[in-house]
């Protein structure tokens, strides 16, 4: 379902009350509303012929019965609400809302509308001795990108820092299910390779380790929530490591929360976010 505004879309239809209405064909010279797509919304007005009755809306469009039902009213003759229409012949046609038009006005201002996204958004650092979890919650829906850094982070014993994801509006934040894998490569050289679980893990080897890296998590497929992880950091002891995963939400993603595998704090460094 996609919103669809096309130029010279007018029907007829005898709807009364407030239900949806039923299209009876194209105005000459004008398109019918097949032009939008079956299942596609669209801004509308209907208006009664000859009567002070309207309304502007979005409906959906339905190319069986060719109907178009009206969703959500924008403004109307009933004080903004479904307007219960009277018995007669109504126009039904495709406009573009004042409410919804996005302008410039004489001196080339954007008017009426915020653009959502495009610029990069910052969370705000934390340091992090003696936490055991920091949270960054209240993420807007757009978001399809964070990035994750931390600098110099340790904990007080073995525990993994490790980057959970969570949902609604008083966050649950999804404690299993992670799929991927992480790999470390030592100096000496030798390496380590760990499944995530309970999170998207940084690994870290021992308690002196200072992690130092950039974990960038992004939407791969927003009808499944699903999120992709790819990170890279230096420790300070043994060398680098890399990582690569994925989770399915439950819902939208809404917070993201740095913790720990086991019940160690942390006792070194910073973290934060940027969001996009």
């Amino acid at each position: 379902m996609a919103l669809v505004i096309d130029d010279r879309v007018q029907e007829t239809s005898t709807v009364t009350g407030t239900g949806t209405a039923t299209l009876l064909g194209a105005v000459q010279g004008f398109q019918s509303f097949a032009a939008i797509g079956n299942a596609n919304t669209t801004y509308y007005t209907i208006a009664g012929q000859g009567t002070s009755e309207w309304e502007v809306g979005l409906g959906t469009y339905t190319s069986s019965g060719t109907t178009l039902s009206r969703d959500t009213v924008l403004e109307s003759s009933n004080s903004g609400s479904l307007v219960n229409f009277s018995a007669g012949t109504k126009n039904v046609f495709v406009t573009y809302p004042a409410s919804q038009a996005v302008l410039l006005n004489a001196t080339q201002t954007l008017t009426n509308k915020t653009i959502q996204g495009g610029a990069i958004s910052s969370g705000t650092a934390v340091t992090l001795t003696n936490q055991t979890a920091v949270n960054y919650t209240n993420l807007p829906s757009w978001v399809k990108r964070i990035t994750v850094m931390i600098n110099g982070v340790s904990t007080s014993g073995t525990d993994q820092p490790i980057i959970q994801l969570g949902y609604g509006a008083t966050p649950t934040y999804v404690t299993s299910g992670y799929s991927g894998g992480i790999q470390t490569l030592a100096t000496t050289p030798s390496s380590t390779a760990q499944q995530p679980g309970t999170g998207f893990n940084i690994l870290s080897q021992n308690a002196a380790n200072a992690l130092i890296g950039i974990m960038t998590i992004v939407l791969v497929d927003s009808s499944t929530n699903t999120w992709i992880e790819t990170t890279t950091h230096y420790n300070n002891t043994t060398g680098m490591g890399w990582s690569n995963s994925f989770i399915a939400l439950s819902g939208t993603l809404t917070a993201v929360r740095l913790t720990r595998s086991g019940t160690n704090t942390f006792d070194a460094g910073t973290i934060n976010i940027l969001y996009e």
